[in-house]
């Protein structure tokens, strides 16, 4: 019923008819495009479940249609939302076998757990899905979101960005500038598909992490460390050999059990952190 004091135009179910096919043109151009990946119902039911949960979804798209944007395209919100379901789904189902996967897909839990896991893909878009997948991360696989590499994506700009904005630079920035550029470069070697030439980098990212967390703790390292640095340059690049600073220091190190120059010298500067060796 009208409220009253107000008329219903009669002519208003006439006027949102035009606007009505768009949307059932629109979902069924959207069900052909991502036909090959995913059950077409299942999708477009999951897409207007992100419109209806999270509403506040479309303050993370840039509809400032200047002339340049226009005529390069730009990716449309019901796009980029129904690959970002494609890709979440995927991924969550890579082991199922069809019949697990179809029942999934009838569960309206697992249907609001998927809104809510593309939505949080949404809010990260301008640190992560704008570009993240523009090429397939491994061959064929489109529309597959690896949940791990995603998240080291997204973690590395988040860094960058971080760290360009911060006008004075800290002790730390350095080691954050590091670790996001060794991440992108495993995501590169992913990209490639040489699996196995990602491991020593990742290694070497959470050797630079425990580092972070330690400096933190205990500030005094930072100048221990980058003394111990100075000794690996000259062994290394220089004279070839052990400076007597580093000697004098082995021999007097904590940890007596380690008697391999090359490994205190990576690590002697641990001799400095409170009871370490306990």
């Amino acid at each position: 019923m009208a409220h009253k004091g107000l008329v219903m135009n009669p002519q208003l179910p006439d006027l949102l008819a035009p606007l009505d096919n768009f949307k059932k043109e629109n979902d069924k151009a959207l069900r052909n495009m991502f036909g090959k990946f995913i059950k077409g119902s299942f999708l477009i039911q999951v897409k207007y479940l992100v419109y209806k949960k999270y509403p506040d979804f479309i303050k993370y798209y840039d509809f400032n249609m200047v002339q340049e944007r226009f005529l390069k395209g730009f990716e449309s919100p019901d796009f980029d939302i129904c690959r970002l379901i494609v890709g979440c789904h995927c991924s969550n189902t890579i082991f199922l076998s069809d019949n697990e996967r179809v029942s999934l897909e009838r569960s309206e839990e697992y249907k609001e757990k998927l809104a809510e896991n593309v939505y949080q893909h949404i809010k990260l878009r301008r640190m992560g899905s704008l570009y993240f997948r523009s090429t397939p991360l491994m061959q064929g696989e489109l529309f597959l979101a690896y949940n791990a590499p995603f998240d080291l994506f997204v973690m590395s700009i988040r860094m960058n960005m971080i760290t360009h904005a911060t006008k004075e630079p800290t002790p730390f920035t350095s080691i954050y500038e590091l670790m996001s550029n060794k991440a992108l470069a495993t995501l590169s070697l992913l990209e490639d598909n040489f699996l196995n030439n990602c491991y020593p980098i990742c290694r070497a990212i959470i050797e630079l992490y425990l580092k972070l967390c330690l400096f933190k703790i205990y500030p005094d390292l930072i100048q221990e460390h980058e003394k111990f640095t100075y000794y690996e340059l000259l062994q290394t690049c220089c004279t070839q050999e052990y400076p007597e600073e580093f000697i004098e220091r082995f021999n007097n190190r904590v940890n007596r059990g380690k008697t391999k120059k090359s490994d205190y010298l990576h690590y002697g500067w641990l001799d400095a952190v409170p009871d370490y060796h306990t």
